[in-house]
């Protein structure tokens, strides 16, 4: 027994020793949190050591603890360290991060884990500790709270309404009326449009013109207007004024009337010779020339 004690003394005296020799190389020593209270799961941890360190001594980065999980609570996320050399010391700068994972219901207390770090000479090794430290950590919500006071339920339970499918067949009613709206829209753009500008084209203009002179009681006059009535479809049709001589231009530019070029050929002839050459030629009646602007009017409808 009594060596027992004897040694516990040797041991005693040992350790004081090492932490007096420890704390006469260690120059400044920091442990600091960002803060020890309201922290809930998922929140980072902020820890700094810092450590300045008499010359000629240095601090041994072994036992910096390195990331990774510690426990249920905790994982160590990031562990970095800085060192800067002064005249006289060297200081130390070691920040840690933790993560926290879990926690129980209510207020609870967790640790970060303490570590030793060692500061070496040529002669020898002197441990600096760093302890462990409680953090305050707080559930997000209660574990049960209808059985809290405290957290009463907003409203009973509602069981949902019956979906009424009145509403539905009303929208379905409304998409397919705009399908059918949208396909009527583009049967009326490509087919009927078009071919409403083609009934209402210069030669059916003046083929209704033409048509309505054959009531005139001067059948001469009547002759003369409708022949200026098919000049002017002409005219419109090739985009400027139409003489005999742009005849086989026009025919290039309108390859389907090429199926009257003798008609016409034959019109702008007489034309001419009403016009300009002779004026006691033989007339045209207006039934032949409603004629004539008829077989243009079905060359320019595609009839023809």
């Amino acid at each position: 027994m009594k060596t027992r004690g004897v040694i516990a003394v040797i041991i005693s005296f040992t350790g004081l020793i090492l932490m007096s020799a420890s704390e006469a190389a260690i120059r400044q020593k920091q442990d600091i949190l960002s803060r020890d209270f309201g922290y809930v799961i998922g929140d980072i941890v902020k820890r700094k050591i810092i450590l300045e360190i008499e010359h000629p001594h240095t601090m041994s980065q072994e036992q910096i603890p390195k990331p990774g999980r510690i426990n249920r609570w905790l994982e160590l996320r990031r562990s970095d360290v800085q060192i800067k050399s002064h005249k006289e010391f060297s200081r130390y700068q070691i920040e840690l991060e933790y993560q926290i994972f879990n926690s129980e219901p209510g207020h609870t207390e967790i640790f970060l884990p303490g570590f030793d770090l060692y500061i070496t000479t040529s002669e020898r090794t002197l441990p600096a500790v760093f302890h462990d430290r409680p953090i305050r950590v707080m559930s997000i919500t209660e574990d049960d709270p209808s059985r809290s006071l405290e957290f009463l339920d907003l409203q009973p339970p509602i069981s949902p309404q019956p979906v009424s499918e009145f509403s539905g067949w009303i929208k379905l009613g409304f998409a397919v009326l705009g399908i059918c709206l949208s396909l009527f829209l583009v049967v009326y753009v490509y087919t009927v449009f078009p071919w409403i500008e083609r009934l209402n084209g210069p030669f059916a203009q003046a083929a209704r013109k033409i048509r309505s002179l054959r009531k005139s009681a001067d059948m001469k006059d009547a002759s003369h207007k409708a022949l200026k009535h098919i000049h002017t479809a002409f005219n419109q049709t090739y985009g400027k004024v139409l003489l005999h001589d742009d005849l086989e231009m026009f025919f290039q530019k309108q390859p389907a009337f090429k199926k009257l070029q003798q008609e016409l050929t034959s019109l702008f002839v007489y034309s001419r010779a009403l016009f300009f050459d002779e004026p006691e030629t033989s007339e045209r009646t207006v039934s032949e020339l409603l004629d004539i602007c008829r077989q243009c009017r079905d060359v320019e409808r595609g009839l023809l």
